[in-house]
């Protein structure tokens, strides 16, 4: 491993705003990059977490769009920045190959694309987004659940709970389980016909190519940056360090 040490404002230029972009990208690539490593490592050691997979899975989801979204408005001359950055960008040695093989993957913002009925809704729903355009879905998934005779579950762990922190071990799993199946109709419903592993695999593409972006990026920012400028210094985990969880007073 390669660790770079520095004072943050020898690197990161506040009057710049292609840095600004580059915390945007290197908090997204840390979201996304994060989320995936959580779920490897539970597939690895400790297969009974499945609900946490599903929990860190969608929670993906809503990374990915918005991940997406920041480069589209980053390279695109109809996005936010309307091109500003689009040359630096596309200079860098691949960026506009998988870029482009990302949009062919998604689509843009029109009807009938993974982005506009698959990625975004999906992003909506995971986060709560919800109004009466859902309503239809869920009545969907509601009627598939009655004909298959579906069971779930409320688990309250504390009917009266004395904190917060004996209150957040209840669990409304019903909820989790149609939120889950009302996603993967979306992909059903989609052009493709995506079935349940379709879909995985290709949210997992889309994953994939929007961290090879990321880090092609964020590489190339790495090496522009001047040796001189490299610093040993404390890092900010000492503070986090030092500060104490009580789940008493939570």
């Amino acid at each position: 491993m390669k660790e770079y040490n520095f004072k943050v404002s020898n690197i990161i230029d506040k009057n710049n705003e292609y840095h600004m972009l580059i915390i945007s990208f290197a908090a997204a690539f840390n979201d996304i990059a994060l989320i995936n490593k959580e779920i490897f490592e539970i597939y690895e050691n400790d297969k009974d977490k499945k609900e946490y997979i599903w929990f860190l899975s969608k929670t993906m989801i809503g990374h990915l769009r918005e991940a997406y979204k920041f480069l589209y408005n980053s390279l695109e001359d109809s996005g936010e920045f309307k091109g500003k950055f689009k040359d630096k960008l596309f200079s860098i040695n691949g960026v506009i190959n998988l870029y482009n093989k990302i949009k062919s993957e998604i689509g843009d913002n029109t009807n009938g694309t993974f982005l506009k009925e698959v990625l975004m809704p999906s992003r909506d729903f995971v986060f709560h987004y919800n109004s009466k355009s859902w309503f239809d879905l869920i009545n969907d998934v509601l009627e598939e659940f009655k004909t298959e005779n579906s069971y779930s579950s409320i688990k309250l762990f504390s009917e009266n709970p004395k904190n917060a922190y004996e209150m957040i071990k209840n669990d409304y799993v019903f909820a989790s389980d149609i939120q889950l199946n009302c996603i993967l109709k979306l992909g059903q419903m989609h052009n493709d016909k995506l079935k349940e592993k379709e879909f995985i695999n290709k949210l997992l593409d889309i994953t994939v190519v929007i961290l090879q972006i990321l880090e092609l990026i964020l590489n190339d920012f790495i090496n522009n940056i001047s040796p001189t400028k490299y610093y040993t210094i404390t890092s900010l985990i000492k503070y986090y360090n030092n500060i104490t969880f009580d789940k008493n007073s939570f």
